[in-house]
């Protein structure tokens, strides 16, 4: 795989997983499976103070954003 085409997939995933965080208040949390690799929790979080978003999954070398 080209590393165009990594970072083509790797930007899919992250946009499927964000996808699936509700939109909702600050300070809210949650997990759901990971579509990106199906095996790993992906734990989210707001923050309570600007409303910024944290995700990652629990699987090594997933998703993980900071936005």
């Amino acid at each position: 795989m080209s590393d165009r085409e990594e970072i083509d997939r790797s930007f899919e995933e992250m946009v499927e997983v964000l996808k699936r965080v509700p939109k909702g208040k600050k300070g809210e949390r949650g997990w759901f499976r990971c579509p990106a690799c199906t095996v790993g929790k992906v734990h989210w979080s707001r923050s309570s103070y600007n409303g910024h978003l944290w995700v990652a999954c629990s699987s090594p070398d997933c998703v993980r954003v900071i936005q």
